[in-house]
């Protein structure tokens, strides 16, 4: 007789952790989701250092979570720090019961849109809502409490969109998503999927057609990966994000960081972070020349 607990990599990593306790003993292992292993071989640099992170870190201190169930009457979101609300929800709320990672929401709303015009870069909107936009104050991670359809379909699950803060431009495409969560991958219900929003940014989001659900939001600002996030022996999954912390010796700077030949993404808002969606084994590689 025990107790057993299973919880999601918060990083947005296919790892999954499951803990079993019984009176004074317990046991704790970790296992992996839909995602077949990837070694990744940090490379003997000149002038420099390489170490690898699975996920970002984030501020908890900063996080405050917004359950669609406590918003105001106009949809207000206000209590959630360093997200910059420019235009609120304008919808209604609708009750049906959706669970994730043993916690169970019964209230959403449908920002009831249908997507980006391909021409035009407007959204559609659905009997005269209105979506939620936000101009970041800091970067960080957004989280939003959907209904997900599929692992590999966003259709119906939150999207958000993004473009230059204070500018007139089009919406861009949709983000790609740092990570999908939910219980059952395969038939859908509720998750999470998670956003990387960067400061300086205008950003859009919303659900598709009628049948997107909101449940709720959570913002963290990002920081840099912490040591527990280092990787074992350069071990992860393919699909997860690799992130590559690069030092330059004192008196040199980062020219380039590569993943098996392929150029990493660097990270906004943080020094020498890169970033990089593991496909299979590869090797980290940097370059960096003198001041």
């Amino acid at each position: 007789t025990g107790v057993v607990t299973i919880a999601a990599d918060a990083t947005g990593n296919a790892e999954w952790t499951v803990t079993a306790t019984a009176g004074d003993k317990t046991g704790t292992t970790t296992f992996v989701v839909n995602s077949a292993e990837a070694t990744l071989t940090a490379d003997t640099v000149e002038n420099g250092t390489i170490e690898l992170y699975s996920g970002l870190g984030t501020s908890s201190s900063e996080k405050l979570i917004a359950d669609v169930a406590e918003f105001t009457a106009d949809m207000s979101i206000d209590g959630i720090e360093n997200l910059g609300v420019v235009n609120k929800f304008a919808t209604t709320t609708k009750t049906q019961n959706f669970s994730y990672d043993g916690t169970t929401w019964s209230t959403y709303i449908q920002i009831r849109h249908d997507g980006v015009n391909a021409e035009t870069g407007a959204i559609t909107a659905k009997d005269g809502s209105s979506p939620l936009i936000v101009t970041p104050t800091k970067d960080g991670i957004l989280s939003v409490y959907t209904y997900v359809d599929t692992a590999a379909n966003s259709n119906r699950s939150a999207n958000v969109v993004s473009r230059t803060a204070g500018s007139e431009t089009a919406w861009s495409s949709n983000l790609e998503a740092v990570a999908t969560l939910c219980d059952d991958m395969t038939n859908g219900g509720g998750g999470i999927r998670k956003f990387e929003l960067k400061a300086g940014n205008e950003y859009l989001i919303f659900t598709q057609g009628y049948t997107g659900r909101c449940f709720g939001l959570s913002y963290a600002i990002t920081t840099a990966p912490t040591a527990e996030q280092e990787l074992t022996d350069g071990k992860t999954f393919e699909g997860n994000w690799a992130y590559i912390v690069v030092t330059p010796n004192t008196g040199y700077v980062v020219e380039s960081v590569t993943v098996g030949g392929n150029a990493a993404t660097a990270v906004e808002g943080l020094t020498n972070v890169y970033k990089y969606q593991v496909t299979g084994d590869a090797t980290v590689s940097a370059t960096f020349t003198a001041e």
